[in-house]
């Protein structure tokens, strides 16, 4: 009885989670057919970044994302919408913004929290283009703006500006296969919390013309003292390219240690304005 009724439970929550982002994606993916002026690339919502910049140009990618975590006891649900415009500012810089809309809820309790999220601006600069040797590097800072609040509960942001440098690496394999990969340093603005070691790589592969699957791994030492135990999280998902070539991509990524999101789904849509 036991077991029958966790699995209704697990179903009840991506069914849900599902009609949500059905939603959220038919209405961006609406108004980018409608809006699209140009042909677009293709680029996947993975948190892996890419190396390459956007020349000469425009993007805008809409993420959503549902995410389960248990804290101390509690399972916390969090589902949020991320608008991320990049600005091309040479055709070896970019400029990104991250402006996430978010709606937590304890599960269980009629506790629940929705608005802004915290911001995050990201500087990006090419330093070396790729070559057949050599892959394509990038020096990113990333800037977040803790203008959520902590102390509503569930929280919805940290009230931290975290300074964050990494590099980023690209390499096309065959024009077919993409391998990208991360490794940075964050300055955690609270005093009480540890700076963070991050790493991250991902793998894009065609199906075919119009679709590919994604794979990826991301990690990064604990921000709590007191924990030894470092969140480590795997990606998989697919993404298509429509007939406009506006991008539409779904994945799921699961925690592969205690103190990472049990799981998260995430739908995305993307298009690139020249």
């Amino acid at each position: 009885m036991e077991y029958h009724k966790v699995k209704k439970e697990i179903l009840t929550i991506l069914l849900d989670s599902l009609s949500i982002f059905s939603t959220f994606t038919c209405t961006t993916t609406t108004l980018l057919l409608l809006i699209a002026p140009q042909k677009g690339i293709a680029i996947a919502p993975l948190k892996t970044e890419e190396a390459y910049t956007i020349p000469y140009s425009y993007t805008c990618e809409m993420i959503s994302r549902f995410e389960s975590t248990k804290i101390g006891g509690n399972r916390i649900e969090t589902l949020s919408a991320t608008i991320v415009p990049t600005f091309s500012l040479r055709d070896n810089m970019n400029l990104i913004f991250y402006l996430p809309l978010e709606h937590s809820k304890i599960k269980h309790t009629s506790s629940s929290n929705s608005g802004l999220g915290d911001i995050d601006v990201n500087f990006k600069y090419l330093i070396a283009k790729e070559s057949i040797d050599r892959p394509a590097v990038s020096l990113n800072l990333d800037i977040k703006f803790g203008i959520a609040s902590k102390d509503e509960s569930p929280a919805r942001g940290t009230e931290n500006e975290d300074f964050s440098l990494y590099l980023a690496l690209s390499k096309k394999i065959k024009e077919k296969i993409e391998v990208d990969f991360n490794a940075g340093y964050t300055k955690v603005g609270a005093d009480y919390l540890d700076n963070v070691i991050f790493y991250s790589g991902s793998l894009t592969n065609p199906i075919n013309e119009y679709n590919f699957y994604m794979i990826e791994l991301c990690g990064n030492t604990n921000t709590m003292p007191d924990k030894n135990d470092e969140p480590i999280s795997a990606f998989f998902g697919f993404k298509h390219i429509t007939y406009r070539n506006v991008e539409l991509s779904i994945g799921t990524s699961v925690g592969l240690t205690n103190t990472a999101p049990d799981y998260e789904i995430v739908l995305g849509a993307y298009y690139e304005f020249y």
